[in-house]
């Protein structure tokens, strides 16, 4: 058991690092954009695009890795989302970081595919449902690591946007 566990752990980690980074973005944009007045509204669709960006990156994620590779659509997704993380920092235009969170969603599932399907296609058939397992609890214990460095850090400043353009760089 161990074993399977060890065999997929840079796979476990780079889950880790996404979540964290995810989680803390969310939350981060959910509240900046509160504390400036944003109207409820905007702040939905912003959060929905997220979501918008999940759904059409399945069809996309597909063909990118059929056409370049896990490793190539891994690399490229993250950099993706580290450039539109970034992106955030430019701007305050709500319109921008709707397109920006949609962007970031799109290339998350990109990353999701990809480890699931390294994942689904290297574990054993007796030892599937452990590895998942595992990746469900890395997968929740990046997000509620994303809150707590907000709680360690709850200023609204940039350095958030950072932490988290790190954590989609190291996930590499």
């Amino acid at each position: 058991m161990s074993r399977a566990l060890t065999a997929f752990s840079s796979l476990y980690f780079a889950t880790l690092l996404m979540l964290l980074g995810s989680g803390l973005l969310s939350t981060y944009l959910g509240l900046r954009l509160a504390a400036e007045g944003v109207s409820e509204l905007w702040i939905g669709l912003l959060m929905t695009g997220y979501y918008a960006g999940l759904v059409a990156g399945a069809s996309i994620g597909h063909r990118l890795i059929a056409r370049v590779g896990h490793i190539r659509a891994f690399v490229a997704s993250a950099g993706v989302v580290t450039a539109s993380v970034l992106g955030h920092a430019l701007t305050e235009s709500v319109q921008v970081w709707l397109a920006l969170r949609v962007l970031v969603g799109m290339a998350m599932m990109c990353q999701y595919m990809v480890l699931e399907s390294w994942l689904n296609e290297q574990a054993e058939s007796h030892q599937r449902g452990m590895v998942f397992a595992s990746y469900m609890v890395v997968t929740f214990l990046g997000l509620v690591l994303g809150q707590v460095v907000f709680a360690l850090k709850p200023e609204l400043a940039i350095d958030h946007l950072l932490y988290v353009a790190m954590c989609f760089s190291l996930c590499l």
